[in-house]
């Protein structure tokens, strides 16, 4: 059985369906409302150690603070200044200022955080460090500097050549730079792979610092790095080197109003306590820890002297401080605060949630809106779908009424088929019969053209020899006239030539006639041959 388009076979009954096939449902199954269609939360504890709302929290996020960094704690006596607040307002690192390596920061310190940029911002190096000509300037830049410095030959004593760079001598050099900028900074052959990368990226520097190449400097990929990375530091120490920091402060207050009073200080002008910081901060670096308690005791001295404070009230203000100490030391007092605290922490706990669930009843509302709004568009879908199925119900009853009326009995069908079979096969023989006719009709068409071009080669043969014959005969030699007329006997031979022409023409005369005879019984003949081709032609 032959295969249709799709690739089956073809069905040779009929398709017959009965009434129960027909029977469809005009109507969907009713929505069931006992379940509601909005997306409801799931995950909930029912524990009571946890706290169901931190399902609802988004994922937790590492911190870059540096919280867990040891840091040289300061002093009871004394609070140095940290680093300025150059950070965004809110974030950890504008708040603390650390050093991993757990040193004092130096007066020069202040000014390590700045050329961090604003967060998120990403910005290349744009130094061309892979140019010979550029790293040729860069390497005279660093070493014109190191050469005037009185202290760089301590770490090379030979000199400094970067051509030959060596592991021991890159650190030094690092260290020496950066110790322009802060001074407790410590890079050495233990921490430089780890501390450089967090200073240099602290210091909002843009070119490539990874641990592949700060372990191989004195290989030549990592060369450009190296150069650039020294030729960087180089232009911020000599920055550092060209700046006075405390005749900056010293100019700036000179300049403010030393007169007015800051209402943020009980005791005057904000001014004053420049001078006894800067004192501290300094003898803080030298970790001169008497020094420190000395430079107090005359500085609360001093304040106590310019607003008129006598000994009895710093002895009673002493003692209101330890009154004060003892009461916050109370475990009465301590367990107050702690409570107070705890309420404080539930309050703001529940005004979160309270927030939570006024957003949430926000966004089922509008959930709600969206839901009601897709239920018309499937209402309006399910509509169209069931008129869709009505009218294919309408054809499947229109087709099983045509097959049950149809005429044919499967009898007649089939006997149908059977003589569609057999005019298939005549058909097919027939078709072969034709082939092999018209197979033969063009043998007999190649075997006439054969005949017809040997009969066309044997004319030109033909009508060659009659050339050649008709211009050369034998009996011309005789014609030949050798005749001297001067000669006695002239005559006679003239007139045997003329008879031996005239005989000749007459030999002509005869061949011609023969010659047109033979050509007109092959013209006779041609005819009939060209007669036979076009019956075998129209036959065909």
């Amino acid at each position: 059985m032959r295969k249709s388009s799709q690739g089956g076979r073809r069905v040779s009954q009929p398709l017959r369906l009965d009434a129960d096939e027909l029977k469809g449902s005009s109507s969907r199954r009713t929505l069931d409302r006992r379940t509601s269609g909005i997306p409801q939360p799931r995950g909930r504890s029912s524990s009571e150690h946890r706290d169901g709302r931190m399902s609802a929290l988004p994922p937790m996020k590492r911190s870059k603070s540096q919280l867990n960094v040891f840091t040289t704690p300061a002093s009871g006596s004394t609070t140095p200044i940290r680093g300025l607040q150059l950070g965004p307002t809110g974030s950890a690192q504008s708040q603390r200022y650390s050093f991993s390596d757990g040193g004092r920061s130096s007066r020069k310190s202040t000014f390590s955080g700045v050329g961090g940029g604003k967060p998120g911002r990403v910005t290349k190096d744009t130094r061309p460090l892979s140019d010979k000509s550029f790293q040729q300037l860069e390497i005279q830049k660093i070493t014109s500097f190191l050469h005037v410095q009185p202290d760089a030959l301590t770490f090379a004593p030979k000199g400094i050549n970067l051509r030959q760079l060596t592991m021991k001598l890159f650190v030094d050099l690092v260290d020496y730079l950066m110790s322009f900028i802060d001074e407790s900074i410590n890079i050495n052959m233990t921490n430089y792979v780890t501390e450089i990368p967090l200073i240099m990226k602290r210091w909002g520097y843009l070119g490539n610092i990874n641990s592949s190449w700060l372990k191989t400097v004195n290989t030549p990929h990592a060369f450009p790095y190296v150069v650039g990375l020294l030729s960087w530091l180089t232009t911020l120490a000599l920055a550092g080197e060209q700046t006075d920091y405390e005749a900056c402060i010293q100019d700036a207050l000179q300049n403010g109003d030393d007169g007015a009073d800051d209402e943020s200080f009980v005791y005057g002008n904000a001014a004053i306590y420049i001078t006894h910081l800067m004192k501290q901060y300094k003898l803080w670096n030298a970790k001169d820890e008497a020094g420190e308690e000395k430079e107090e005791r005359e500085f609360i001295l001093a304040i106590c002297n310019r607003n008129n404070v006598s000994d009895s009230e710093m002895r009673k203000v002493a003692e209101s401080v330890n009154a004060l100490e003892i009461q916050l030391n109370c475990p009465k007092e301590k367990a107050e605060l702690e409570a107070a605290q705890e309420e404080e922490r539930k309050y703001n706990e529940f005004l979160k949630d309270y927030n939570s669930v006024l957003n949430y009843k926000v966004g089922m509302e509008e959930y709600l809106n969206t839901a009601e709004t897709m239920l018309e568009e499937e209402k309006l879908k399910l509509q169209r779908e069931e008129e869709t199925l009505r009218n294919i119900q309408n054809s499947i009853l229109e087709l099983k009424a045509l097959l049950s009326n149809q005429t044919m009995t499967v009898e007649e069908r089939d006997e149908l088929l059977r003589s569609l079979n057999e005019l298939n096969s005549a058909i097919r023989e027939n078709e072969e019969y034709i082939a092999v006719v018209s197979n033969q009709c063009y043998a007999d068409d190649l075997e006439l053209v054969k005949k017809s071009s040997n009969m066309k080669k044997k004319t030109q043969a033909y009508n060659t020899v009659i050339i050649k014959e008709s211009c050369w005969f034998p009996e011309l030699e005789a014609l030949k006239n050798d005749t001297n007329v001067l000669h006695q006997g002239a005559d006679s031979e003239l007139a045997e030539l003329d008879s031996c022409s005239r005989k000749m023409q007459a030999d002509i005369e005869d061949k011609h006639n023969k010659l047109f005879s033979d050509v007109k019984l092959l013209k006779d003949e041609f005819s009939q041959v060209c007669v036979v081709h076009n019956r075998v032609f129209t036959n065909r």
